[in-house]
């Protein structure tokens, strides 16, 4: 069974993306970015990864720390980053975060919640999963 680490610090949001995925899916919430180290120390292969930008109201941008581990750590997870700010408004602020060698992958697979189409099933359409 394939798995998925849902990332948010919102409780709605990650039982909105966990219903889309329960059926199908070894699914791992976490709210925190130290949750989320903690599960992918510890699960060995994590298949999908969506994670919310900003997490525990410490930082702006804590969801890249998240995608920065994941990626460190070789893993070949199709992840999506989450968030209720538009791409173009943190689009600088991002790319200092994020190593350079991901930037094109980040921006690929952002999803914008306020956007025209609802956030999960962009979330979805990222990931390539049919709905």
């Amino acid at each position: 069974m394939k798995a998925v680490l849902i990332v948010d610090d919102e409780e709605h949001t990650r039982e909105d993306l966990e219903i889309e995925f329960v059926d199908s899916f070894q699914v791992y919430l976490a709210s925190s970015v130290l949750e989320a180290r903690n599960f992918i120390k510890q699960v060995e292969i994590i298949d999908y990864a969506i994670i919310d930008l900003k997490l525990d109201h410490t930082s702006e941008v804590g969801g890249i720390e998240i995608f920065n581990a994941l990626k460190d750590n070789g893993s070949e997870a199709k992840i999506v980053i989450i968030s209720g700010f538009p791409f173009d408004h943190i689009r600088e602020k991002l790319f200092r975060n994020v190593k350079e060698k991901y930037a094109s992958e980040l921006e690929q697979n952002y999803v914008y919640k306020g956007g025209p189409e609802n956030y999960i099933d962009a979330v979805l359409n990222k990931l390539g999963i049919a709905q």
